[in-house]
């Protein structure tokens, strides 16, 4: 996925359920 803030990433993983590597 595109690097965005931590804080962004982590929304997203918990909005999409998915962990990126």
């Amino acid at each position: 996925m595109l690097k965005v803030n931590p804080r962004v990433d982590l929304a997203f993983k918990k909005i999409f359920g998915v962990e990126e590597k």
